[in-house]
This record gives C-alpha cells, structure tokens and sequence, in this order.
C-alpha cells in the first residue's frame, strides 16, 4: 500500500463510488453527485498494491469565524477505506498525510466532523465547535399584531437574489464564533441537499437594495402532520429576525414543527420571547491548526489584550512547526515569531500541543479548562492572557460538511 497522498483523477470515479457505497451506503448516482458537488481536484486518495485508490477524503475550501475574523480553513469530510484496507492504520497514515500537505501550503486551519474520536485526535484534532439540532412547534412561534418593518412582502428569491442573501449572510454571522465564511459546496447545500430542494424567501429592505433576512426551507411529511425543515437564515437586526419569526408563524395553519440547526446562543433563540425551543447537541466539529504560525495570526483578538507568551508548541504528528514561539499581543492581533530558547523565564510561557491550541482557539473552553483536561500547561499569568485573547461567545456551527 502506498501511503503517497494525491488528487483523484477521472480514472478513479469507479473506486470512489465502491468506497462511498461501502463506507457511507450511498447509492452510486448519490456518491457520483457528492464527488461533482465538491470537485475531483479536491479529493485526495491514497493507493494500494494494485495502484487503485483504497482511502480517500474530501477537502472542502472555507474558513472559520473566529474573533471576528474569517479565518482560511479546509474541511475534511468523506473520509473512507476500503473493507480490504482496514485495520492496518490505513485512516490513520491518510490524515497524517493530509495534514502535512496542509501544513506546506500553509493552510491555517483544518475542521471536521469526527465519526471516532480517537482517529482524528491521533493526529492533533481537538473539539472546538459546537453544533446542535433543534425543533420549534408551530403552535409556540409568536404571531405578532404588526411589525416594525412596516408590513414589507417576502418575497421568493430566485438565482438574481444570489449576492444578496451571501451579503445577509455574512453580516450575519460575522461575529459570531464558529460560523462558516462559505463558498460554493456550502451555498449549493442550503438550497438542495440530497433529493431535498429548498425553496427561499427574503424580506428586501426599504429601498429594495438589499436583503433584511432570508429563509430557506422544505415541507415534508410525518405521522403527525406537515413538518418544515430550515436549512439557513440569517437576518440583519433584532427588527429583521422579528419579521422573520412572525413570516415562519404564518406556517402555522399547515406545519406543526420546524427542524432547524440552532444554538442556546443563536441569535433567533435570542429574539424569541419564550424558552420552548428544543435543542439537542450533535457532534462538536474538530479543529487543528495546520500551521500554527499561520493561525494565530490570522485570528483577531480584543484591542483591549495587551501583552506577550511564549509557547512550548510541541506536534508530533508535524514535526516542522514544533518549536517555541513568541506571540506579541497587541493592535486586535497575534504577531507571531518563532523564538530562540533563551531567557524562557523573561516572559509568561505555556506548554501546548495542537489538541490544546485548538481547543482553546475558538473560546471553546478556556486555557485554565484546557490544563485541567491535560492538553495544556504553564504559568497563571500566560495561560489568563492567552484567555483574555481568545475569549468571547460560545462558539457553534450551523454548517454540516
């Protein structure tokens, strides 16, 4: 078997599709439309004797809110390995690969829905997202008697609305931890995913220029009636996501539940006057930084934090960015230098790996958390400042990949 990762190419359609059969039990035309969707040049394959591929994955172009900041990310999803390879540490050579050649191309980031934890932690994947499923009875949605944006029409949005919902979108989730900054594999998802197409609806804002929200969602049938499934919205203001709730409760005559992903935190559990939104986490999303250097100084911080760490960055799986590094906090950002070990003691320093950065880079648990689970160590002094950096709101994600 060779361990040589590389990009898949025509040829190998028929061995991912037995792979995606096998691995995920999808039908071939469903394994044919996932390659399309996320693109032959973003699958990576691994080879086995006969020079066919035995393992793959799926990188997936995006980025990750943090800070404020849209942090450049690849997602990992499809991972698979053929029956005949598994059990030899075949998964685990495919991610080790796959996280060295993001490290030489200097992606920040990688994220990923972990299917076992203990694959993915073995090569310096940490949780550090939550997500959650949630589901709001019609019957509970608040109808109001009029509305502050003045009884504006919905309107269905077709392909012409395009930049305007992205637009929403993005000042939407802008300041919210986790978030996906999406591209074209995330967008193609929220209007149809599977054999599900979901229609949209926007409410334009007064001078028709832009969109206040949006919504895009599907019916479907259950024992108990009609159901509604929302695969996104976002909206631009606390008067938006009020329109938007009063436009889903006109539903009511005909749904009896709408199934969404929602946090505790998420803005539109916010806005509702009620607590009876039943939310269910799933599993959190998996960071690791690829190139520590990279990440850290992509991610914004409080202009408030002032000072200096030096970290301890040991990663065994990248043996080429452990080193010791001097982070300079200072102007909203993280000026990262490596360092010589030298007067270690002239500035607070911690101790850490990638599953204790990445626990700790979204504000997912705090770095006084991170040492009390192992994955981090240091002075008090470092461990609060590197805190007070990446503090903020419980980061979660919407997105699914």
């Amino acid at each position: 078997m060779h361990d040589a990762l590389r990009t898949a190419t025509e040829s190998d359609v028929p061995a991912l599709v037995r792979l995606g059969t096998l691995a995920f039990g999808h039908e071939a035309e469903s394994a044919l439309a996932y390659h399309g969707l996320v693109g032959l040049s973003n699958i990576r394959v691994t080879d086995g004797p006969d020079g066919a591929p035995v393992a793959m994955l799926a990188e997936i172009p995006m980025g990750v809110r943090a800070g404020g900041s849209s942090v450049p990310a690849v997602g990992i999803a499809a991972v698979a390995v053929a029956p005949e390879a598994r059990g030899g540490g075949c998964a685990r050579r495919l991610m080790t690969a796959c996280v060295r050649d993001l490290h030489a191309r200097r992606v920040p980031v990688s994220a990923l829905y972990a299917s076992t934890l203990g694959l993915y932690r073995g090569v310096g994947y940490e949780r550090s997202i939550a997500s959650y499923a949630a589901s709001i009875r019609f019957d509970d949605l608040p109808r109001s008697r009029g509305s502050d944006t003045g009884r504006r029409p919905w309107i269905p949005l077709s392909a012409a609305e395009e930049h305007g919902v992205a637009a929403c979108y993005d000042a939407f989730a802008r300041n919210l931890p986790g978030m996906v900054d999406r591209g074209a594999f995330f967008w193609s998802r929220i209007r149809r995913r599977m054999a599900t197409e979901y229609r949209g609806f926007g409410l334009p804002s007064g001078d028709g220029a832009s969109l206040e929200a949006y919504v895009f969602l599907a019916h479907r049938q259950s024992g108990s009636g009609v159901e509604m499934v929302i695969s996104d919205c976002a909206f631009r203001s606390a008067v938006a996501g009020r329109a938007l709730v009063d436009f889903l409760a006109g539903f009511a005559t005909i749904n009896t539940t709408a199934y969404l992903s929602l946090a505790p935190n998420h803005p539109l559990v916010r806005i509702l006057p009620h607590e009876r939104v039943e939310i269910k986490a799933r599993s959190a999303v998996m960071l690791r930084l690829t190139h520590v250097e990279a990440a850290l100084a992509a991610r914004a911080i409080p202009v408030a934090v002032r000072g200096a760490v030096r970290i301890a960055f040991e990663d065994p799986t990248i043996p080429a960015q452990g080193t010791l590094l001097h982070v300079d906090m200072t102007d909203g950002r993280m000026k990262v230098q490596r360092a010589a070990d030298t007067d270690r003691a002239a500035l607070p320093h911690l101790h850490t790996g990638p599953r204790g950065l990445a626990a700790v880079y979204t504000g997912f648990v705090s770095p006084r958390q991170a040492q009390a689970d192992g994955l981090m160590d240091g002075d008090g002094e470092a461990l609060d400042l590197l805190g007070a950096a990446l503090a903020g709101p419980p980061p979660f994600m919407t997105d699914m990949f």
